[in-house]
């Protein structure tokens, strides 16, 4: 794919495909806009059909997909229920302007027969992009072809007015019920926040208008009392748009029967439009601006713990009420959660049952050390062994012999990373996909030897999301509910415990809020499954910058330097190490930091790209380890400043694929384990 832009033109080349698309500076029309009506009309000429294997509608529909993800003009997900209705549509309206009006922008995959019947997948527009769920059908006849794909930009062309919603995301009885915004109908100017992840749903961010709304419309599954709770964010420092923050932003949750009664008006300018709908029930909120560090600022909040709904469908929208009194209106948006009083004090006790033994971090860990060894781990120099071989030759000894040095007595262990593989004979998982698991049961003898030592060991899971091979036979699915997916995941996580029992204290899980908990993982199954073989063991998930995805956890399991544990919201000194405010409320301390620059696993200056899950740049044949980001007084000073308060420092100490370390940061650990034994400032 290549594509070069200038300011009369768009040129595009794919698969020896070339199309320029002339680009008018005084349209209303943006550059995007113009490029995704060329390729519509392109695909619809019948030039496209004498290029060479391009020789069915399916394939010419397939293409114009991928045209538009490797453009980034789309982000692909699923959605829990798509169905199928009927638009009236003129085909004029590709030559003039787009007046054709929905209340839902669609991607139409049509027949060319007269009174079209659309399979509409519902696409959100926003001032900065567009996002799109989709759902083809498996099997597509070469009557199908792709009829029209518009974009609307906020104030470019005519609003939406008018859809049939037949889209009901269901809101159950026994669980937490995630109302995503990244899967709501959008409109103004709220768009999705991207890292170049591929699987992970994050929050919306643009939040800037009074004309910005989300909506959803659910079904609700029993009649009850609700508690409603929010994560949002006012100016978050990681958005963007951050401008130092604003008084309280008072938010209108507004519930309407389903389907809604309304009335018509006609608008000058766009025609009929529907307004003056019967409310149901109507709560406030306020966000208010938190000046913490990034890693804390988004926060969970109750807005009501008793809302009496009735069951069945029902319509919920959400706005901004008025504008801030002071600074401007920025908010960043993740999500709602819907869940019944009775079945949220269910979870509670569910909780106390399991809770594991915490009391060895509060009161005997000094600090820990993470090792990112994996099968995209590198060897200094040389050729890169295959996974089982690396395995095979990984020295225990040496290994246990540095921990022993550095003086910390709990460690974070990689079982699997970007690349699916488990270092132990693990039957589920080759049920699943055989060739990613090993005959040397790796974890058993590393278990063994810090044994010897009193050292804790903690197992870091992946689920494997950058393993295309795995995550196929895993089915998974971006934004479905992946049935299949989560009894894989408890099979394996079953077994793994029951065969290790207590020669593990706890699991450190990643992508807990970004990739677990925006596809509605299981919690209460998955709670007890983590304790398998040992109840007195301890999880935590990964929330990266957002709060804890679940109730169901006893550590934090953060990333966070080091250096910014003092400047943390609701952790004190003296304390139990439990964090008794804020996002991560409830939580045990545990932080992870990277002492190194660069990733956390050695690459020889490699990376993940997220929407490949390949490594890409540096892998030379011999390549040096990172330098440091943090010298021996920062180091001791933050290791301190955990242990003042009772919480868990965890260094990530990069490592080689046969267990070399860098003679800097080995140094520096061992340094800084002998000052703290002598109580002397090195």
């Amino acid at each position: 794919m290549k594509y070069n832009q200038s300011d009369s033109h768009i040129d595009l080349v794919y698969r020896g495909i070339s199309l320029r698309i002339a680009v008018n500076p005084h349209s209303h029309f943006n550059a995007r806009s113009a490029l995704i009506l060329a390729l519509l009309k392109w695909t619809h000429s019948s030039e496209i059909y004498s290029q060479k294997s391009i020789d069915s509608p399916p394939y010419v529909a397939a293409l114009l997909l991928s045209l538009l993800d490797c453009l980034h003009l789309v982000r692909f997900h699923n959605q829990t229920a798509i169905c199928a209705f009927q638009a009236i549509l003129k085909e004029s309206s590709i030559h003039s302007e787009l007046t054709i009006l929905f209340e839902r922008l669609s991607l139409i995959v049509a027949t060319t027969s007269p009174g079209i019947t659309v399979l509409a997948i519902s696409i959100d527009a926003s001032a900065l992009g567009i996002r799109m769920s989709h759902r083809l059908p498996c099997t597509m006849s070469s009557s199908w072809l792709p009829f029209m794909l518009f974009m609307c930009l906020r104030d470019q062309l005519c609003r939406p007015v008018m859809t049939h919603d037949t889209v009901l995301a269901p809101v159950l009885s026994d669980q937490v019920n995630v109302l995503l915004g990244s899967e709501a109908v959008v409109r103004g100017g709220p768009f999705e926040h991207s890292n170049g992840d591929r699987i992970h749903m994050l929050w919306m961010e643009n939040w800037t208008s009074l004309d910005d709304s989300f909506q959803w419309n659910i079904s609700v599954e029993e009649q009850g009392d609700y508690v409603v709770r929010i994560l949002a964010c006012s100016h978050f420092k990681m958005s963007s748009g951050y401008k130092g923050g604003s008084s309280p932003v008072p938010l209108e949750l507004v519930f309407y029967p389903w389907p809604r009664v309304c009335e018509a008006r006609i608008d000058e300018t766009c025609g009929p439009t529907m307004h003056t709908y019967k409310e149901y029930k109507k709560i406030e909120h306020r966000v208010v601006y938190s000046d913490a560090p990034v890693m804390m600022q988004f926060t969970r909040e109750i807005v009501t713990d008793s809302l009496t709904l009735p069951s069945g469908p029902i319509t919920l929208k959400m706005s901004v009420k008025e504008l801030p009194e002071d600074g401007e209106l920025n908010l960043s948006f993740h999500s709602l959660e819907l869940v019944l009083r009775q079945t949220l004090e269910e979870l509670m006790s569910e909780k106390e049952e399991l809770w594991g033994d915490t009391s060895w971090l509060r009161d005997e860990v000094r600090y820990g050390l993470f090792f990112h060894w994996n099968s995209f781990t590198h060897p200094l120099k040389g050729d890169k062994l295959s996974y089982e071989d690396a395995v095979n030759s990984f020295n225990v000894s040496r290994f246990v012999d540095i921990i022993r040095q550095s003086g910390a007595n709990v460690i974070i262990f990689t079982t699997n990373w970007a690349g699916y593989h488990f270092p132990a004979p693990i039957r589920a998982i080759d049920r699943i996909l055989p060739g990613r698991t090993t005959e040397r049961d790796l974890i058993a003898e590393i278990s063994e030897g810090l044994r010897q030592f009193n050292v804790r060991l903690i197992l870091y899971y992946h689920y494997g999301k950058d393993d295309d091979e795995w995550f196929r036979a895993m089915r998974f699915k971006r934004g479905a509910r992946n049935e299949y997916f989560w009894n894989c995941w408890c099979d394996i996580i079953g077994e793994i415990g029951n065969r290790y029992r207590t020669a593990f204290d706890g699991w450190w899980i990643d992508d807990g809020m970004t990739g677990y908990y925006p596809h509605r993982a299981p919690w209460r199954r998955m709670w007890r499954v983590l304790k398998a073989g040992n109840t007195k063991r301890v999880v935590g998930y990964n929330p990266w910058a957002l709060p804890k995805p679940t109730e169901l956890q006893e550590l934090y399991a953060g990333e966070i330097s080091v250096l910014d544990i003092s400047f943390l919201p609701g952790l004190y000194p003296g304390r139990e190490g439990v964090f008794v405010e804020g996002p991560q409320a409830g939580l045990h301390a545990t932080f992870s930091s990277l002492l190194q620059h660069g990733d956390w696993t050695f690459m020889r200056g490699g990376m993940i790209d997220q929407r490949t899950g390949q490594m890409t740049g540096g892998q030379g044949e011999e390549t040096s380890f990172s330098g440091l980001q943090i010298g021996l007084a920062e180091l001791i000073w933050g290791a301190n400043e955990a242990r003042q308060r009772r919480a868990l420092a965890v260094l990530n100490l990069l490592i080689s694929q046969v267990v070399e370390l860098a003679k800097r940061a080995s140094h520096l650990v061992f340094r800084r384990s002998k000052c703290v034994k002598r109580r002397k400032s090195c």
